[in-house]
């Protein structure tokens, strides 16, 4: 998966995207390390740590056994990457905190 490279004076994002899929497929794919991301490099090949990595994720996310769902049904916070600074969550629904 490439980034889409957007810079503003010093500021330099690498912004990834996965649409919607069914989750259980998006596991799947996951677990067999079909999906790599390309992250940007320097002129010498080696990973550009300056960019500040954002991924748009359309799925759910596993919010645990309490709530009913399977792992299978959303995407778990383990199969995204370390590096990814932030993870934008398209998928979610109306949050209703209780108190």
């Amino acid at each position: 998966m490439k980034p889409v490279l957007l810079t503003k004076g010093s500021t330099r994002i690498a912004l990834f995207g996965i649409g919607h899929m069914k989750d259980e497929r998006l596991n799947i794919a996951f677990e067999r390390g079909k999906i790599q991301f390309e992250r940007p490099v320097t002129s010498h090949g080696q990973v550009d740590e300056s960019w500040f990595n954002i991924l748009v994720l359309h799925q759910n996310k596993y919010k645990g056994f309490a709530l009913g769902a399977s792992k299978k049904s959303c995407i778990m916070e383990e199969v995204i990457p370390g590096w990814i600074d932030l993870v934008i969550w398209g998928h979610e629904h109306e949050s209703i905190p209780e108190i």
